[in-house]
């Protein structure tokens, strides 16, 4: 079973300016559960935190205005949760009414399997195809509580269901808890590309409230409002990023830079116009990736930033190199690698030693390539960066690739899926299962290779990168053209 009827602890802190500035919504909550009678009355709590969420749900038990009502809260917090309607029968036999009370379920944590990013998530395909049977199935009230973006998605993958819908109850969060929050997911100490695709996804819905919270607050911002924005901008644009979703990288991290322009937070430019910079360099915009490395690169200088100018020339670097211009690439991944060194950012290290193996590479000094490629998989496996060790991996695959030791190559690929499923980096395993198909394809193995490059097809349709796709179905359609030859298409 998916659900468990859940106790909410006894909160004190922030109760009462919580409910001070919801003290109206409160009121017509409490005259909602006061006239829902004993069928299906559907009503949605719209709530960013689980804190707020205990503390309302605590107020709503211990009410007097509620002494003849049975509360029932059911956490269905599995995000694997397709079938809702069957969980909330299983639970309602398992729950004790008690006679001359009201009974009335709280559902929480249905957002983790109605999911951020997924397209028509499973649990809101199938709530919507049920919506009449649960009229006689469950015949109680039920309260939903969401955040603002899951109730976004419950009514464009459900809406027959929506439209069941009594009323919306809006819930602000109180300024001190705004802040609080604020700072323990901005300034978390693990890095978006170094966590697996679960938290990555928890770390998206926690960003987006709190930016919600921000943009809906009607008080002026200040400059430490401002800056928190920016950084938030920054996160959801680095977290989209690390989803394979450019294109809304680019919309953020556009965001924070203009907010940082607004306010003459310099470092806060510089950052931004280096990520706009990685963001337009994977869709392929070389020189337009260039003019925006080359403004950070200048920015960091100017307010004598070394790890921004460090990580700015390896950008740099790796752009020069995609428009085969090796020697200018080398020259800036060496200065990349000196600077880093020097102020001892060793992750930093490590991927100027891998970029500076890219650029050996691709002048063809392959041993020399090696060398580097390993010094940086040794570097990332130490300090436990899951980004740089895939990205070494899939380097020294090439490489094999290239000297023909082909099971060597393989090898190297293989750990390197392993990597990029458990970060969630969409781009990285795409890549690696390319490359694992042009192997597979030389060595004969063509059913194989198919389904390689079927795997990259799909990863890159996700990402909406066409020009990768096309390059995997002009694979499939070569391998399948000389397995049955005589085939019509």
């Amino acid at each position: 079973m998916n659900s468990k009827t859940q106790k909410i602890p006894n909160i004190t802190n922030e109760k009462e300016s919580f409910l001070t500035i919801n003290q109206q919504t409160f009121k017509e909550l409490l005259t909602f559960i006061d006239f829902a009678d004993d069928r299906l009355n559907i009503g949605f709590v719209e709530i960013k935190f689980s804190q707020d969420r205990n503390i309302l749900i605590n107020t709503l038990v211990e009410h007097p205005d509620c002494n003849n009502i049975q509360f029932e809260v059911l956490d269905f917090s599995d995000p694997n949760l397709r079938f809702l309607r069957d969980e909330l029968v299983t639970a309602l036999k398992q729950i004790n009414i008690q006679p001359n009370k009201k009974l009335i379920l709280l559902i929480t944590g249905l957002e983790k399997s109605i999911g951020i990013v997924e397209e028509y998530p499973s649990v809101l395909t199938n709530l919507n195809f049920v919506r009449d049977d649960l009229r006689t199935s469950i015949p109680h009230p039920i309260l939903f509580f969401l955040p603002d973006y899951a109730l976004t998605r419950l009514a464009k993958y459900a809406p027959d269901f929506w439209r069941w819908r009594r009323k919306i109850f809006t819930f602000k969060t109180n300024r001190s808890n705004l802040i609080n929050n604020s700072n323990n997911i901005i300034y978390s100490t693990h890095r978006i590309a170094n966590v697996d695709l679960a938290e990555k996804k928890i770390r998206l819905e926690q960003l987006l409230n709190l930016l919600n919270e921000y943009n809906t607050s009607s008080k002026e911002k200040n400059k430490n409002d401002l800056l928190t924005i920016l950084s938030i901008y920054n996160q959801l644009g680095n977290t989209y990023f690390s989803l394979g979703q450019y294109h809304k990288a680019i919309i953020f991290h556009q965001q924070a830079l203009d907010i940082s322009r607004e306010i003459g937070d310099r470092q806060g430019e510089g950052t931004s116009l280096g990520s706009l910079g990685n963001d337009y360099q994977v869709l392929g915009q070389c020189r337009k990736a260039i003019n925006y490395y080359q403004q950070a690169l200048d920015i960091f200088r100017e307010i004598r930033d070394k790890q921004g100018e460090g990580h700015s020339l390896g950008n740099l670097g790796g752009a020069y190199q995609v428009l085969g211009q090796y020697e200018k690439a080398i020259t800036c991944h060496q200065k990349s690698l000196d600077v880093l060194r020097k102020i001892r950012d060793k992750q930093g290290e490590g991927i100027a030693l891998g970029n500076l193996g890219n650029a050996y590479k691709s002048l063809g000094k392959y041993q020399q390539a090696i060398i580097y490629y390993k010094q940086h998989l040794d570097m990332s496996r130490k300090l436990g960066y899951k980004q740089g060790e895939g990205n070494s991996l899939v380097n020294l695959s090439n490489t094999y690739q290239a000297l023909e030791d082909y099971q060597e190559a393989i090898n190297y690929y293989q750990q390197a899926l392993d990597i990029f499923r458990e970060i969630g980096d969409k781009r990285g395993e795409a890549i690696t299962w390319f490359n694992l198909g042009l192997i597979l394809k030389n060595i004969l193995r063509y059913d194989e290779a198919i389904e390689a490059f079927q795997n990259a097809r799909k990863l890159y349709q996700d990402m909406e990168l066409n020009q990768y796709v096309e390059n995997c179905d002009n694979e499939i359609n070569a391998l399948e053209n000389d397995i049955h030859p005589n085939s019509q298409k």
